[in-house]
C-alpha cells in the first residue's frame, strides 16, 4: 500500500453552525505528525497573544495522534489544546479510553473549534455527518449522566467526551472527561473551561469504518463549506464524508502484515515487564514512591509517610474494593481498575459521610497521591469520594488537591481568606444533592478574586473548618470550587491567582510554575525533572519529560541508559536526560501512544519502525528524534509569544531550598543556577530562554526564527526605553 496523503479535519464554528473541512497535506503529517504536533502548528499560526483564552475568538483543537487507532501498541490519545485560561501560555491535555479510536473510525483525524454557541450545544459525529444539537437539557448535569443521556438519544456505543458543572462555571482548571463511568480524563490546563466558554457540552463519536483501513473524502458546496440545514431552532450541520478507495486516509496501514508481527511480539512483553501496574494500576505505586522520598507531604513540606502511604495504597484496600480491570484501546497494560465502595450514612467510620455507593473508576496514583499525602489525609473514604467528586464535575485532580492544599496552609498560617465554607444550595448535606443540576446564568460573567477588604491581614484561619486531613472540609471545597461558591470562588482561579489575591506570603505556598500547579512527582527526589518542570511547556508537567521513571530503574538502551543506570539525584547529566526524554516524548504525544510503554525502554528506534510501517514512510530514529525537538520548540516560541520569559523557567523555592531531612530524598536539592544553563545550552537557547535562530532553522522553522527575533528586537527596545526613564 502506497504511504499516506493527507488527513481530514473538521473545522466549527460554533457561533455560526458552519463547518468546513481542511485536508492536511502530508508533507506536514510528516512534519508535525498529529495530536498536540499537529494542533501545535495550527495554534501558532493563529495565535494572537491580545485574545484572552475564553474568548469565543480563542480556537480549541481536539487532534488525534497520528496513530490514534492503529494497531500500534497503546495509541489511543486524543489531545484537546488551546490557549490555556489557567497558565494564559499552551495548554494541552491528553485522554485514553476508547475516544481517539472511535475518532479515528469517522474517517476524522480531529476538529477545530471556534466561536461560542447562541445556546449551549453538543457535536454528534457519525455515519458521514456531524450535527450540532441543543445541549440545554444536560447543561448543569455532570459528566456521569451527560454520557449516559447523549448516548441514549445517539448510539448507545457513542464515545462522549463532556464537561460537567464546574466547566460550565469556567473554573479555570476544569477537565474534559471521556467515557463517562469509566471517567477518562483530558485533566490539565483547563481545556473544560475553554469547551464550557464555548457553551461546547459535549463532543459525541460514533465511526462505522476500521480505523486503520478507512480512506476519506469530503463534499463541499461551492464555497468549500459544509452543507447547512435549518430545520429547527438549532444549527444542524449536516456534513458528507464518504470513504472512498480514491484518496488515502492517515491511519491506514501501509504494511499491515509486518506491522501486525511487530505487535505480536511487542504486546505479550509490555503486558509481562507491567508488573505492578498492571495489577493494581498506577496508585499501587503508592509505596515505593513514598520509600523514594516522591511523595508531596504535607504540600511538599515533609519526607516521609510510610505507614499512611500502605494504608491507602491498593495492595491493602483491593480486598475490599476492588471489581475489575480496566484496558484502554489497543492495550495490553489494563492500568485501569474500578472499585466498589459501600455507602456511609454517617462519618462515625472516621472518614466523611457520603450516602451512596461509589462504583467506577479508581484514583489513579495522581489523585491519590494529591486527596492522601498532599492533605495529610490517611481516609481511604475521602480519596474515594474526592475522586468521585471530581470527575462528575469535571475537575482536575492535581489542581483540585493542590488548592485545597495551598487553602489548609493559609488557614493553618492564619491568612485572612476573605470568605468561610458554606453549605451546599440545596441545603443538604454535601454527600448529596451535589449534582442538582443548577448550572450558571448564560452569559454570567466570573468574577476574578479579590483580596478581603482586610487585605494582608490574618484571622483563625482554622475557624473555617480548614484543617490538615480533615476529609469533610477537602469534600466541602471541592463542591464549593465546582461551584464557584464561597472560597471556591477563590480557589477555582488556581494557586497562583489566589495567592496574588491574598498577597504577603500567600506566594511563598503556592506551589506552581507558570501558573500550572504541580504534579506528584518531586523534583527533589529525580533531580531530572527540576529542569524539566522548570521549561515545560505547558508549565509543571511530569508527563512532559517522564523522566522520573529513568530513575526508578526504567532503561533507555537508544540513550544509553541501561536498566538501573540512572542516580536519581545526580545532578550530572540530568539536564541532558530532561532534552532527550522532552523530545522523546513530544513525539510519543504527537503520535498518540501512551508513555507507559516508554517504561520498559521503548525509544525512537522502535518508534520510527513502527511508524515506518504503519505510514509507508522510511522514517530514522534521528528523523523522529528531530520531530520532537521541532514540536517542542514550536511550543516554547508559542510561550514566548504569550509573554513568557526565562526568568519564568523557576521552581518554587520549597524546592530549592526545603530539606526535608527524612525520607528517601534526604539531603537532594536540584541546583537550578547549574541546571538551566546546561539545559539551555543543550537545547541551542540563548541566555534569555529563546530559541537561536540557528536552532530553528536548523528544525526548519525558519518563519518562527523571524517571528521571535522580532519580538526579541521590540523586548530590547522596551529594555531600552525603561531605562532612559531610570
Amino acid at each position: 500500500m502506497p504511504p499516506i496523503r493527507h488527513a481530514v479535519v473538521l473545522e466549527v464554528n460554533l457561533g455560526t453552525g458552519r463547518t468546513a473541512p481542511r485536508e492536511v497535506p502530508e508533507e506536514m503529517l510528516r512534519r508535525y505528525l498529529g495530536g498536540s504536533g499537529l494542533a501545535a502548528r495550527m495554534l501558532y499560526d493563529e495565535l494572537d497573544p491580545a485574545v484572552d483564552p475564553l474568548a469565543p475568538e480563542s480556537p480549541l483543537v481536539v487532534m488525534n495522534g497520528l496513530l490514534t487507532g492503529s494497531p500500534v501498541i497503546c495509541c489511543n490519545k486524543v489531545c484537546l489544546c488551546a490557549r490555556s485560561p489557567l497558565t494564559g501560555i499552551w495548554g494541552e491535555s491528553r485522554a485514553g479510553g476508547f475516544f481517539g479510536a472511535e475518532l479515528a473510525r469517522t474517517g476524522i483525524m480531529g476538529i477545530v473549534f471556534r466561536g461560542q454557541a447562541p445556546q449551549p450545544v453538543y457535536l454528534w459525529v457519525h455515519d458521514g455527518q456531524a450535527e450540532l444539537r441543543p445541549a440545554g437539557h444536560v447543561w448543569g448535569k455532570d459528566t456521569f449522566e451527560t454520557a449516559e443521556m447523549l448516548r441514549g438519544e445517539t448510539d448507545a456505543k457513542a464515545q462522549v467526551g463532556a464537561i460537567g458543572p464546574a466547566g460550565e462555571r469556567l473554573v479555570r482548571f476544569a477537565s474534559v472527561m471521556f467515557g463517562g463511568r469509566e471517567a477518562r480524563a483530558a485533566g490539565r490546563t483547563g481545556m473544560g473551561a475553554v469547551m464550557g466558554a464555548k457553551r461546547l457540552k459535549a463532543v459525541v463519536v460514533r465511526g462505522k469504518g476500521r480505523a486503520c483501513e478507512d480512506a476519506t473524502r469530503t463534499d463541499t458546496d461551492k464555497h468549500g463549506q459544509m452543507p447547512v440545514t435549518q430545520e429547527s431552532p438549532r444549527p444542524c450541520v449536516s456534513v458528507s464524508v464518504r470513504v472512498t478507495p480514491s484518496q488515502q486516509h492517515c491511519l491506514q496501514v501501509a504494511r499491515p502484515d509486518e506491522l501486525r508481527a511487530a505487535m505480536r511480539a511487542e504486546n505479550p512483553k509490555a503486558r509481562d515487564d507491567a508488573g505492578r501496574l498492571r495489577e493494581f494500576g498506577t496508585a499501587g505505586g503508592l509505596i515505593v514512591v513514598e520509600a523514594a522520598g516522591d511523595l508531596p507531604i504535607k504540600n511538599w513540606q515533609l519526607g516521609s509517610w510510610t505507614d499512611q502511604a500502605k494504608r491507602i495504597a491498593p495492595q491493602t484496600h483491593f480486598a475490599r474494593t476492588f471489581k475489575g480491570h480496566y484496558a484502554c484501546f489497543g492495550c495490553p497494560i489494563r492500568c485501569g481498575k474500578t472499585v466498589r465502595v459501600p455507602a456511609h450514612e454517617d462519618a462515625g467510620h472516621g472518614g466523611p459521610a457520603h450516602n451512596a455507593e461509589i462504583e467506577g473508576h479508581a484514583p489513579e496514583y495522581e489523585t491519590a497521591a494529591g486527596f492522601g499525602p498532599l492533605l495529610l489525609n490517611e481516609d481511604l473514604d475521602t480519596v474515594f469520594a474526592a475522586n468521585e467528586l471530581c470527575n462528575r464535575y469535571g475537575l482536575d485532580t492535581i489542581s483540585t488537591a493542590a488548592a485545597v492544599a495551598f487553602a489548609f496552609e493559609a488557614a493553618e498560617r492564619g491568612l485572612d481568606l476573605g470568605g468561610r465554607l458554606c453549605p451546599s444550595p440545596s441545603g443538604r448535606g454535601e454527600g448529596e444533592g451535589a449534582f442538582n443540576g443548577a448550572g450558571t446564568q448564560l452569559g454570567a460573567k466570573t468574577p476574578s478574586p479579590q483580596p478581603s477588604p482586610q487585605g494582608r491581614g490574618r484571622t483563625g484561619g482554622e475557624s473555617l473548618g480548614l484543617r490538615w486531613g480533615d476529609g469533610q472540609a477537602t469534600l466541602a471545597l471541592i463542591h464549593q470550587i465546582a461551584r464557584r461558591e464561597g472560597l471556591g470562588a477563590l480557589l477555582g482561579e488556581g494557586v497562583r491567582r489566589a495567592a496574588d489575591a491574598l498577597g504577603g506570603e500567600a506566594p511563598s505556598f503556592a506551589m506552581h510554575t507558570k501558573g500550572l500547579e504541580y504534579p506528584f512527582h518531586d523534583p527533589r527526589a529525580f533531580i531530572s525533572m527540576a529542569p524539566d518542570y522548570a521549561t515545560g511547556s505547558r508549565g509543571s508537567c511530569h508527563l512532559e519529560s517522564f523522566s522520573y521513571i529513568l530513575g526508578y530503574g526504567s532503561p533507555m538502551p537508544d540513550f544509553g541508559i541501561e536498566r538501573g543506570g540512572v542516580e536519581p539525584h545526580d545532578h550530572g547529566g540530568a539536564a541532558r536526560i530532561a532534552v532527550l526524554m522532552q523530545n522523546l516524548m513530544a513525539a510519543f504525544d504527537a503520535l498518540g501512544m501512551c508513555k507507559f510503554v516508554a517504561r520498559n525502554g521503548t525509544g525512537p528506534s522502535k518508534l520510527a519502525h513502527w511508524l515506518s510501517l504503519a505510514t509507508g514512510w522510511e522514517v530514522s530514529a534521528e528523523e523522529l528524534m528531530a520531530a520532537g525537538e521541532r514540536l517542542f520548540n514550536l511550543k516554547r516560541a508559542y510561550n514566548l509569544r504569550c509573554g513568557v520569559r526565562g526568568g519564568d523557567d523557576r521552581l518554587p523555592g520549597r524546592f530549592l531550598h526545603l530539606d526535608r531531612k527524612t525520607g528517601g530524598a534526604a539531603g537532594s536539592l536540584p541546583d537550578m543556577a547549574r541546571l538551566l544553563p546546561e539545559y539551555y545550552a543543550l537545547r541551542g537557547w540563548d541566555a534569555r530562554g529563546f530559541p537561536t535562530p540557528d536552532t530553528l532553522r536548523r528544525l526548519g522553522l525558519d518563519e518562527v526564527a523571524a517571528d521571535l527575533m522580532a519580538l526579541k528586537a521590540k523586548i530590547e527596545d522596551e529594555d531600552d526605553d525603561e531605562d532612559e526613564d531610570d
